[in-house]
């Protein structure tokens, strides 16, 4: 326990000294300021997307539909349609069927919204049926209680994972980039430290980085109206994940001007699940295995939803992610960047 905590104070210290902690305490504060007064709340367009299952006998609910000024997009099941409006929340899901239309909703729909909406798909099925019985739907909600983010909020998960992983990127790698330049190494290597500390060690310092930078982001943005248990551990496990990949990454290179350019790779790839999340229809599959992906989409569902399964999947699989890489970056580091110094 001692070589553990003579390294982490090491590591410590050099974190202060390059003023990391006052970095992200400054970044979070300017992006509260930047949630809360710069990005509006509301814009002027909105639209409604429409993910439609066609269950009848002919296409004629579907035609109508396709010919309307609302975007629709045709999709396989009901699964499908939850899916896809679980991360589009300005869309509505349609079940057509030969007796009538049932409607997917939100949840965060209000209840003369809803009736509105009713009665539109009630007129166009007596319309498109010679018919006049209004009753010709019935009504399914996604999740009771859901609410939609405004566009202020709906900006805080990408802040959120943008820090988590490229800042405790680069910070992890600039610790190790910062031991190379002044021998640290070698110092290191003859003392009883180990590899197992080396890596925990900073691993640990980016996570407290990370964690002070989403409790002060956090409460000046959300103040105590969410949940901060599934918050912390998300940041934990997520900061704990991009640590490793950063102690990996940078044990190949000798400088931090020679590491740049695979840092800059590494963010823009984590920032393609960016486009997605503000644009549901580009839904790429590959994107899902890109970490920030499932963090950006589980603080979403942590800020808009009463329910959390997608979180605890999130932690779930930030957690084999973690058991996956921790011996990686371990046998790797053990053999390639310390044994490396006394040759």
């Amino acid at each position: 326990m001692k070589p553990f905590f003579s390294q982490f104070m090491i590591d410590f210290i050099v974190a202060r000294r390059n003023m990391f902690f006052i970095i992200v305490l400054s970044i979070a504060l300017l992006y509260s300021m930047i949630v809360n007064f710069v990005i509006p709340s509301k814009t002027e367009s909105y639209s409604i997307n429409f993910y439609i299952l066609d269950a009848s006998v002919n296409a004629k609910y579907k035609q109508a539909l396709m010919s309307s000024d609302y975007k629709t997009f045709t999709v396989s099941s009901l699964d499908s349609i939850k899916e896809s409006m679980s991360k589009d929340k300005s869309a509505l899901g349609l079940v057509l069927k030969d007796d009538g239309i049932e409607i997917v909703f939100q949840g965060y729909e209000s209840l003369q919204q809803r009736n509105i909406i009713k009665s539109i798909f009630s007129v166009l099925y007596d319309t498109l049926n010679n018919q006049n019985s209004i009753a010709a739907y019935k009504t399914t909600v996604l999740k009771e209680s859901a609410k939609k983010l405004p566009l202020n909020m709906k900006m805080i998960p990408v802040l959120l994972a943008t820090d988590i992983i490229m800042l405790g990127f680069m910070f992890v790698a600039a610790m190790i980039f910062q031991e190379k330049k002044e021998g640290g190494l070698y110092a290191y290597r003859v003392s009883p430290g180990g590899t197992l500390n080396y890596i925990l060690s900073k691993v640990i310092v980016n996570v407290m980085i990370s964690v002070l930078f989403g409790v002060v982001f956090l409460f000046f943005t959300l103040g105590f109206k969410t949940n901060y248990f599934y918050f912390l551990s998300m940041i934990f496990l997520g900061a704990f994940l991009i640590s490793l990949l950063g102690i990996f990454l940078a044990q190949f290179y000798s400088s931090l001007n020679e590491f740049i350019v695979v840092a800059l790779i590494f963010n823009a790839v984590m920032a393609l699940p960016v486009v997605s999340y503000f644009n549901p229809l580009i839904d790429i599959q590959i994107f899902k295995i890109i970490p920030s992906y499932s963090l950006i989409y589980a603080s979403d569902e942590i800020i808009s939803s009463v329910k959390n399964s997608y979180t605890l999947n999130t932690l779930l699989n930030l957690f084999i992610q973690i058991s996956i890489f921790f011996p990686a970056t371990y046998f790797s580091v053990r053999k390639t960047l310390i044994r490396k110094v006394i040759l």
